[in-house]
């Protein structure tokens, strides 16, 4: 067996001394690491769905308004429109994504073996290597969606501006 079976009661204090600073350790690192991270990525995660989201309201309200008036350009927003749609989407599939990520990111944590009998005292187990694995494809997820809704959004914005450029191109008064 381990050594720490031939050891005098001194030793075993240390040891379990050791241990218990690991296993702290352990604790700290997920409360520092991971609450604040969680928290900057639901910001980035809002965001994301906020610029889209409101950026499809505004155009919906503006098509609605114009609608009658000048079609073409109404119909040019369509595509901005479901353009913002699309992203805001994704930004709220990338909050579902960050979810589960964190989710399994502490079933990780919970599921690591404390030990008190040698270094390391804090070991993967296969359910937590499994946990993190699956952790870790929800966390890119997360991250791709919430790149591709401020993309989609900054290709929606492109699209608007296109549009009325276009609409004030037709209405230039020929002289």
């Amino acid at each position: 067996m381990g050594d720490w079976q031939d050891e005098t009661p001194d030793q075993e204090q240390a040891r379990i001394r050791a241990a218990e600073r690991a296993h702290d350790e352990h604790h700290r690192r997920y409360a520092t690491n991971f609450i604040p991270l969680a928290s900057l990525g639901t910001e980035a995660l809002k965001a994301g769905a906020l610029i889209n989201g409101g950026s499809a309201a505004a155009t919906l309200a503006f098509v609605s308004q114009t609608y009658g008036r000048d079609q073409s350009l109404a119909l040019d927003l369509v595509w901005a429109l479901a353009t913002f749609g699309l992203g805001l989407f994704l930004a709220a599939s990338a909050t579902g994504y960050s979810y589960f990520s964190q989710l399994l990111y502490g079933r990780a944590l919970a599921r690591h073996e404390l030990s008190w009998e040698c270094h390391p005292f804090v070991r993967h187990t296969p359910s937590s290597k499994r946990c993190e694995r699956w952790g870790l494809l929800f966390q890119a997820s997360a991250i791709i969606n919430s790149t591709t809704a401020y993309l989609l959004a900054f290709a929606g914005g492109w699209l608007v501006i296109a549009a009325l450029s276009a609409a004030a191109s037709r209405h230039v008064p020929r002289v």
